[in-house]
């Protein structure tokens, strides 16, 4: 049971790699209203996958229900 290795802090300078604040930060993959366009899409695509199949069934049961064919 020896003792804790201590670490260092690595000298950036020494090593090439600039820090100073006039770096421009990274910019974004995509535009701010192309990542809300692709999220808006997504949910209309998943709300459409989710509720299609349960309005089909409903459109189906109500023409299909013995209540229309009622001879009056």
């Amino acid at each position: 049971m020896g003792s804790m290795p201590q670490f260092t802090t690595v000298n950036l300078e020494m090593e090439g790699i600039s820090t100073s604040m006039d770096t421009l930060p990274p910019k974004h993959v995509l535009e701010i209203w192309a990542i809300l366009l692709v999220i808006l899409a997504t949910v209309v695509v998943m709300t459409t996958l989710l509720a299609g199949p349960a309005v089909g069934l409903i459109l189906y049961r109500v023409r299909t229900s013995p209540g229309r064919h009622q001879n009056c």
